[in-house]
């Protein structure tokens, strides 16, 4: 038996109208460059990569239908003839559409110049057809370790492709390319001899793993396991700080944002009054950012889950690891939009990741402060207290420099050095320990 029924593909009828559309247009288009005589080749170019795309889709159907006649097959007690006519026929189907993918290009090739050479398109066209063949069968686990290993370390070389044709070596081009030439006739070869029956799936597909793996759910209950103290309103007898909506939040962070661009210091430079004013802001902004993960009460219940005298600590890693997340994924779009956008795109000097260290380093700092501001009875009082000595403590030494014929605003106070970083982790270690000492499991309970 050497046909089958069409409806045993399992092909959707607007996925048949579909393709027969798709083949119409580029027939259109074959048939445009071969009558015109002058023709740009850019519109070639065009032709041969919706070529190519379109030979991996339809290696990639081939590859569908092979999943499925394996699938059943397998399950029913036929003979092994019947799966290899089926085999044969998908495989007959693939090499039918590279060949005539091929003639096409050549006649257009006969009548227009192209850029690229006959190993080339022998080249692309045999790992367009294997990529879209080979994907859904190694998706479904119907290859081995080894065959998997040999596919993704396939993969990461097509993605360092580029650079390997740029060397000057020409026998190493000429060996890629003559290799990938023939990736579909050994893939052929491999298939009709080495499945002679219908081969079963060697574990779950890959979909399913990361269908039971619950990617959604875990990375849900891991963000929701984080809780702002400032989300509910204390009580009425507690001193804390009153809660604040989100617009006052948002702009706070875009105050932040703007102070730290500008509070980057290279090496040796002076630390001015203003980055020392901005780090006692940041110092009473972030006690109004504090997330604490686990907090709920069935949690703090647990013999050992939150001890005393650690408690700040724990406060500060939860919002470290909280806040990082977010920065993370604010870099992540900036880097992609940087490299899809941008026409250069240069990584960061060695001296401008010091910088950035540097700026972690004080704000790791002016955190620990913030924590022991909110771990205060009265905290709104503190805050008060110490913008009123801050902006005495600017008035004094503006006035110093002024005597002096300083600029305020420029001079520095101090220079950025191991003195200035000793001091700043000193204080953010100072700060954190008497933080730990405030924060009591009784103090923590009035914010839940």
């Amino acid at each position: 038996m050497k046909t089958f029924p069409y409806d045993f593909q399992f092909d959707h009828t607007y996925a048949g109208y579909f393709s027969k559309l798709w083949f119409l247009l580029l027939l259109i288009e074959w048939s445009t460059l071969l009558l015109n005589q002058v023709v740009s080749p850019i519109f070639t170019t065009l032709f041969i990569a919706a070529s190519l795309m379109s030979l991996f889709v339809a290696g990639y159907r081939c590859g569908c239908g092979m999943l499925a006649g394996a699938k059943v097959f397998a399950t029913l007690q036929t003979p092994s003839s019947l799966w290899q006519a089926w085999q044969n026929i998908l495989i007959k189907r693939a090499s039918l559409w590279s060949g005539l993918l091929l003639a096409s290009i050549g006649i257009i090739g006969i009548r227009h110049s192209i850029s690229f050479s006959t190993l080339d398109l022998l080249a692309l066209t045999s790992l367009s057809i294997s990529l879209g063949f080979i994907i859904p069968l190694f998706l479904n686990r119907y290859f081995n370790t080894m065959l998997n290993s040999l596919i993704i370390a396939t993969i990461i070389g097509l993605v360092s492709h580029h650079e390997i044709l740029q060397t000057s070596d020409s026998e190493i081009v000429l060996w890629l390319k003559g290799s990938l030439s023939l990736a579909w006739p050994i893939i052929a070869f491999c298939l009709h001899y080495h499945w002679k029956k219908a081969p079963l799936s060697k574990g779950i597909s890959f979909h399913q793993e990361i269908k039971n793996l619950n990617i959604i759910q875990v990375i849900k209950h891991f963000y929701l396991s984080f809780y702002s103290l400032n989300i509910r309103k204390p009580s009425s007898k507690s001193a804390t700080l009153p809660s604040i909506d989100w617009g006052t939040k948002i702009l706070g962070l875009i105050g932040v944002l703007i102070l730290t661009r500008d509070m980057k210091l290279t090496w040796g430079q002076g630390v001015s009054l203003p980055h020392c004013l901005a780090f006692i802001l940041f110092s009473m902004l972030s006690s109004t950012h504090i997330v604490g993960r686990n907090l709920h009460w069935r949690h703090l219940l647990r013999p050992g889950a939150l001890r005393e005298g650690f408690i700040a600590t724990h406060l500060l890693k939860s919002s470290v690891i909280y806040h990082l997340i977010w920065i993370g994924v604010v870099l992540m779009i900036t880097i992609t939009f940087n490299m899809l956008f941008a026409r250069e795109f240069t990584l960061p000097k060695f001296s401008s990741l010091v910088a950035v260290i540097i700026l972690a380093i004080e704000l790791l700092a002016a955190y620990c402060v913030g924590i022991l501001i909110r771990g205060c009875r009265n905290p709104s009082r503190v805050i008060f207290y110490l913008f009123l000595s801050s902006l005495l403590f600017a008035a004094l030494i503006g006035m110093a420099f002024f005597v002096q014929n300083r600029n305020p605003m420029s001079a520095g106070l101090f220079e950025l050095g191991f003195s200035y970083l000793f001091g700043v982790i000193c204080l953010g270690l100072v700060a954190l320990g008497f933080a730990n000492k405030l924060w009591t499991r009784k103090h923590l309970l009035k914010h839940l």
